[in-house]
């Protein structure tokens, strides 16, 4: 449903709000890839990285609502606690985030050079764990 919104609102230009469509994507994605860490296996069906660029989408959308950043920002701290939880290292999780485009703030305002550094490492394939 969330995909025909974003589909709908390309087309007919609608008043859809396309951060709370992202949303509803991340959402049901997030639900997909938890279902699959179900006694102690970890049999995905989605990869975290697809919701993960849903939400930033969100994030990014210029119609984005309070709601729908406090949305991400506690689905996020959801889903490094479960992939931390799943012995994944914090390196791994950062690299994760920035892959899908989801960037640590500090004061509000992201840390460029220390993202710059992440992506970099994470393309030389550096183990930053």
């Amino acid at each position: 449903m969330g995909l025909r919104a974003l589909a709908t609102d390309a087309l007919d230009q609608s008043r859809i709000n396309n951060a709370a469509a992202h949303l509803t994507i991340g959402l049901a994605g997030e639900r997909l890839w938890l279902e699959g860490a179900t006694n102690g296996q970890v049999d995905r069906r989605i990869a975290p990285q697809t919701f993960l660029a849903h939400y930033a989408a969100a994030l990014d959308a210029p119609d984005c609502p309070p709601f729908v950043k406090r949305a991400v920002e506690t689905r996020s701290a959801t889903v490094r606690g479960q992939l931390r939880a799943e012995g994944v290292s914090g390196g791994e999780i950062d690299a994760l985030f920035v892959g899908a485009g989801l960037v640590q703030e500090q004061g509000g305002k992201t840390n460029a050079e220390v993202m710059r550094l992440l992506n970099a490492l994470q393309e030389s394939g550096a183990d930053i764990g």
